[in-house]
């Protein structure tokens, strides 16, 4: 009974067909994006065992969103989104190319590594904005919950199957092809945008930095706004430190080989399944703000225990615990946003929350490095998750706005 009630509200969205086609097609760019995630930190542990070096891979892939994700957004909402995704989606695939060869020829350094993976993340950062405001020009506004849990499910069947898949290709036939692999993987949503209409951008008065402006402004008057993009911050900072610093416990702490490692992310995947799937009725049942809060400190939990961990099963139900928390946080605070923004000011609204989400998780990600960097992987662990329990503390009763504005 609970279970079909689950489906039949998280399946909604797939009715429209555009919506349907697009989420198809991201599910296969999410598995190839997952599967070089993969790729590019094993390769980046053959290079170097520094846990700082090593923290900046996710860096370099989260930071373009803080440096253009503002501009991304703006270009959402001012110019044709159906073309500009389409150039966003053939950048990133000319970068995966481009990592596919360093590798392949056998000159990969730490600073390549980084620096093609920041090109790719700049494409990502530009598209993203306009890839979310996408749900509520394709579904009815009473579906956008559960399109945002779906497209959460999207990316987290990619952490499922990609990283299994990528440490097994790269065990198998080395790190190179898994570059190439995901460089194909954009071909489907180039190939579904180019038979959408697209919709008309809103006019864009007064040019490209005045429409920036617009949107700073309007995101600091909403004050609505300031409590989730707050405890985004907060929670983004805190739970970047499993993921800054798997790559490292994995090999050195554990002794795990790349498929081992690659199992891990999979699990984290398979709870950030779950918590998509159920965040629609938990949203429901337990209202956005103590569900978020609860996720804070059922993933400081997951930390304090993957700290813990001295084996693959202990680190693998800590990590399924932590995709749980992190999703169901993440689906509540994307929502209380895109359903609180009018329509001409979403794509750089939704901008400003990426790059919160981003910046603060590139930032935790290089903190974790320095900290476990002076006190070891596991404390650092420690003292993160004990950071997301005094988040969860601290905003229980801080309520999430429900659908402030029209749209």
């Amino acid at each position: 009974m609970v279970g079909a009630l689950i489906m039949r509200e998280l399946l909604a969205p797939l009715r429209s067909p555009v919506y349907r086609f697009l989420w198809i097609a991201s599910v296969v760019s999410n598995l190839g994006t997952l599967m070089q995630a993969v790729a590019v930190a094993w390769v980046m542990t053959s290079l170097t065992v520094s846990p700082l070096v090593i923290s900046l891979v996710p860096v370099a892939t989260l930071a373009p969103v803080f440096l253009f994700g503002l501009a991304g957004g703006t270009l959402a909402d001012t110019v044709d989104r159906r073309i500009f995704l389409i150039g966003t989606q053939l950048w990133m695939m000319l970068c995966a190319v481009a990592l596919g060869v360093l590798v392949w020829s056998g000159q990969a350094t730490p600073a390549g590594l980084l620096a093609l993976t920041f090109a790719l993340g700049t494409g990502a950062a530009l598209n993203l904005p306009a890839w979310q405001s996408l749900v509520q020009d394709l579904v009815p506004r009473d579906r956008v919950a559960s399109a945002v849990a779906l497209n959460s499910i999207s990316f987290n069947t990619g952490r499922v199957l990609g990283p299994v898949t990528g440490g097994l290709l790269v065990g198998w036939i080395g790190a190179a092809p898994v570059f190439f692999i995901n460089a194909s993987s954009f071909l489907g949503t180039v190939l579904v945008l180019s038979f959408w209409s697209g919709v008309a951008p809103a006019p864009n008065a007064g040019g490209f930095w005045r429409s920036i402006g617009d949107g700073l402004r309007h995101a600091r008057g909403a004050v609505h706004l300031h409590s989730p993009f707050l405890r985004l911050a907060a929670f983004s900072f805190g739970a970047s430190a499993p993921l800054a610093l798997l790559p490292l416990l994995a090999r050195e702490n554990l002794g795990l080989s790349a498929a081992e490692y690659g199992s891990l992310l999979g699990v984290f995947g398979i709870g950030s399944l779950l918590g998509g799937a159920t965040s629609p009725l938990l949203r429901r049942r337990a209202g956005p703000s103590k569900t978020v809060s609860a996720s804070a400190l059922v993933a400081g939990i997951a930390l304090g225990l993957l700290g813990s961990a001295q084996s693959f099963p202990w680190a693998a139900a800590a990590l399924l615990l932590g995709g749980f928390a992190w999703v169901s946080s993440m689906v509540n605070l994307n929502v209380a946003v895109q359903t609180s923004v009018p329509a001409e000011f979403r794509g750089r609204i939704i901008a400003i929350y990426l790059t919160v989400l981003q910046g603060s998780f590139a930032l935790g990600s290089l903190t974790a490095g320095l900290v476990a960097k002076w006190t070891g992987i596991p404390a650092a662990l420690w003292i993160f998750g004990g950071g997301l329990a005094l988040v969860a503390l601290a905003t229980f009763r801080h309520a999430l706005p429900e659908n402030k504005a029209a749209a």
